[in-house]
């Protein structure tokens, strides 16, 4: 079962419990590897 999508600018995503998001800007990796991405509340 995979559980892991890949996303990119302006996707849609829904967090069960918190609501719609959009993906504004994917800025870089940090030190550990993780992703840093800049994300808004979708109304």
């Amino acid at each position: 079962m995979k559980v892991s999508k890949q996303v990119k600018l302006n996707d849609i995503i829904t967090i069960r419990g918190k609501g719609r998001f959009i993906i504004k800007k994917i800025e870089g990796t940090t030190r550990s590897g993780r992703t840093v991405v800049v994300i808004e509340k979708y109304i």
